[in-house]
This record gives C-alpha cells, structure tokens and sequence, in this order.
C-alpha cells in the first residue's frame, strides 16, 4: 500500500487534515498499516460528509468517523485522558512527500494512553526506532 499516492489521491485540502496512527509507523518502515486514519477538521469533515463517497460510523465511545475503502477521517481524536485539539495536531505535523503526518511522539503519547495489545507492540516498534 503506497500510502502516500492514496492520500494524495483524495485531494484533500492543505492545513485542513493530518494522517495519524499506524500509517506512520509504516512509512518509517516499523510495521504494515491496515488502513489509513486522517484527522480533519470540522469544516472539513462536514464537506466530506455531504459527499456520497464517505459513509458515516458511530463508535463505542461516541466518536464517529468517515469510512471509504481504507480510510477511516475523524474530527476529533479523543481517548480517555487524550483529547488533542486537531488544529494543534495539523498546525504541528510532519511533512512526508508533501502530506502531512501527525508527529510519531505525538503517536507514541497516544498509544500508550490507549494501551490495547497491538498498541504495546507499536510502543516497543516505536521506542526503539526512537532509540537509535
């Protein structure tokens, strides 16, 4: 999966969404990504949303979320005792061939509140590419 070619491919709008999560973790070369999550805006949301492109999911925390394909686009990135501001996370990215990427230390943070098995194993990956 070239992650990069696949959001680009979506043409979404610069300094409106940042990619977050595992993709990450497979552009530097520590794991596949299943799927790519991207946090957005709520403008940016709302305007996705209207399309018919992206069908919307309700989760078990109440957040809910975009799907198309491999892609899952979120408002917010809320969890327990982490709730960032999106704007902060977009405003702070990283940028990799041009799209931007929420920081792996800003990805570590996360996972390690979250703390579900698969996320133990990013942290370990994550860690030790930190590390070197």
């Amino acid at each position: 999966m070239n992650i990069i070619q696949l959001v680009k491919s979506l043409n979404l709008e610069k300094g409106e969404y940042t990619v977050f999560g595992s993709a990450l973790l497979q552009i530097y070369q520590l794991r596949d990504s299943n799927d790519i999550d991207i946090s957005v805006t709520k403008e940016l949301y709302d305007k996705l949303k209207k399309s018919d492109t992206w069908k919307e999911k309700n989760h078990i925390n109440g957040d809910v979320s975009l799907h198309n394909n491999i892609f899952e686009i979120f408002k917010s990135w809320n969890f327990e005792k982490y709730n960032p501001d999106i704007k902060y996370l977009i405003k702070n990215s990283i940028y990799i061939e041009g799209i931007p990427f929420v920081n792996i230390e800003e990805v570590l943070k996360w996972k390690k509140i979250r703390n579900l098995e698969k996320d133990r194993k990013d942290i370990k990956l994550i860690e030790s590419y930190l590390n070197k």
